[in-house]
């Protein structure tokens, strides 16, 4: 599933992803685009439980999970945590709603496309990948994509580490690098050839 970590508070200005632009905020952009992604059987947005009142609308004017959305049949589920750091609410949500696999991507991503995750997500499956990936190596920070097992995200958790890349480094755990000698591209369903020949039915979700 692709795990949403969005929270108010931030270091530049608080609520920075329910700033609105373009009739949207940030959250909803993320949101939007993550549930476009038909390989991942859930949308989980985690967030600290001091956020909740946010979600429900009671201190904003308008709603904000944009209408258009509660439209799909497709819906995000909200993970609301009461974990002092970012990736122990992430770990919570995924122990919660059984993630095997984790995809990590920030609220405050609005302009980090679908085909990107998904073209990761594809590389990773199809590819045997059991380690971490990331594609840290070309894009910027609002760009990041972050893939890992269940049983990492545990061991971050267990060995109280809040800087998890530093402990992947660390540990030795396999890093796979996402970047673009591999042949990816930014249109679906255009994908590396050794991928084109499997379809979409033998690709696991996450």
């Amino acid at each position: 599933g692709i795990i949403i970590s969005a929270c108010s508070e931030d270091s530049t200005f608080n609520n920075k992803i329910f700033h609105r632009f373009g009739g949207k905020n940030s959250l909803e952009f993320v949101i939007g685009n993550a549930l476009k992604c038909e390989y991942a059987q859930r949308i989980i947005v985690s967030m600290p439980s001091s956020d909740k009142t946010y979600i429900m609308g009671s201190s904003f004017k308008d709603p904000v999970v944009d209408p258009a959305i509660s439209k799909l049949k497709r819906k995000p589920i909200f993970h609301f945590s009461d974990a002092k750091t970012e990736i122990e609410r992430i770990y919570n949500a995924a122990l919660e709603h059984g993630l095997d696999i984790a995809v990590l991507i920030s609220a405050d991503s609005p302009l980090l496309p679908t085909w990107l995750y998904s073209q990761m997500m594809l590389y990773y499956q199809s590819n045997g990948c059991n380690g971490y990936m990331h594609n840290k190596k070309i894009y910027p920070d609002g760009l990041i994509v972050e893939i890992m097992p269940f049983w990492l995200l545990a061991n971050i958790v267990i060995n109280n580490s809040n800087d998890h890349y530093k402990y992947i480094l660390e540990s030795g755990v396999k890093i796979n690098e996402y970047d673009d000698s591999l042949g990816l591209d930014n249109s679906l369903p255009s994908v590396p050839f050794s991928l084109r020949l499997r379809s979409k039915d033998q690709i696991p979700q996450f």
